[in-house]
Formats: structure tokens, sequence, C-alpha cells
């Protein structure tokens, strides 16, 4: 067992969660589209997939780096990171927003009540063959699609995470004849 790496591939895989959510809110901020609620069809949760695949990423890197070769059971700890890093996303824009007349948003309501009017009152825009919709709230339905979020970020997570398995031996050189 090597220590070092572990806690190495721990701490570069909460460096790049840490960096997806400060880039999924820099994205949302400048362009006003959100990467992790971005669904095709309304159930395949494409850009949960990618942010959860990003917010893992420094796991599988690290450990290939480091040569760490966990068990499964270290495959829970990038979930969990995944899951942070989408609640991290909902943390980050509820602390660092702020009305036009200076005042923070955390000043006028609680973090739970921020979460559930975005979950069933944000405003969602649909693009089809046949045209497009905006301005659609989801109402109750939003704990749905906030479900298929959660599910998508890990999913991308566990697809990416699927750490690096320990090599084979290298076979036995066979005896030369003489």
């Amino acid at each position: 067992m090597k220590p070092a790496a572990y806690v190495g591939t721990m701490l570069i895989g909460a460096f790049t969660s840490a960096a997806t959510v400060v880039v999924a809110l820099v994205l949302e901020r400048v362009t006003g589209y959100s990467l992790h609620s971005f669904t095709v069809w309304f159930i395949v949760p494409l850009g949960a997939l990618i942010t959860g695949a990003l917010a893992v990423s420094g796991f599988r890197f690290g450990a290939q780096w480091l040569s760490l070769y966990p068990g499964r059971w270290f495959l829970v700890v990038p979930l969990l990171a995944a899951a942070a890093t989408w609640f991290g996303i909902y943390l980050g824009a509820y602390l660092t927003f702020t009305f036009e007349d200076g005042t923070a948003l955390r000043d006028v309501v609680s973090f739970t009540t921020y979460v559930k009017v975005m979950i069933t009152q944000s405003q969602h825009s649909f693009v089809t063959a046949h045209g497009s919709a905006s301005g659609i709230s989801y109402g109750t339905w939003g704990y749905v699609h906030a479900a298929i979020q959660v599910l998508g970020v890990l999913g991308g997570a566990a697809l990416f995470a699927d750490l690096p398995e320990r090599p084979a031996p290298a076979p036995a050189p066979a005896p030369s004849a003489v």
C-alpha cells in the first residue's frame, strides 16, 4: 500500500472537482448557459455526464501518474467527489450571486430555499427541429430533472473514474537451451 499515492490521487481529484465547479460557474455567468443541466430529449443528461467526467478526471490522472492501482472500493471516492461537485455548483452560485443593488443572495434567502426555487421554478429553453420554446418551468417535475442530473454526474464519474488495474506481471523468460 502506498499512502502517498492515495493522498496524491485524492488531492489531484479534489483539485479537478473544484476546478469543474469554477468552470461551470464562470460558464454560466458569462454565457448564461448551465453545462450540468443540458439534456438531450429531456432525459439524457449529457451536460451532467460531461460535468461528472471532468470532475473525476483528476482521480484517473492521479492514479495513473502515481502508479496507484486501488481496489474497486476506491471508486466510492470519485463518486462522492462528483456528487460534491454537483452540490458545489449550486452552493457556489448561491454564495457568489449578488443583486444589482449589491445585496448578496445569501442575505435574502436560505440555501435550501434557493435550491428548491432553482429546481422547481428555473426557466428552461427547448429547441427541436420544429421550433423552440423558452421560459418553461418544471414545477415539481424539476425534482425528477435534478435526480436525472445527479445520476448523470455520477454516471459520467463512473465511466471516467474506472481506475487503472494492476498490470499483469511480465512472463518469466523461457529457460535457454544449452
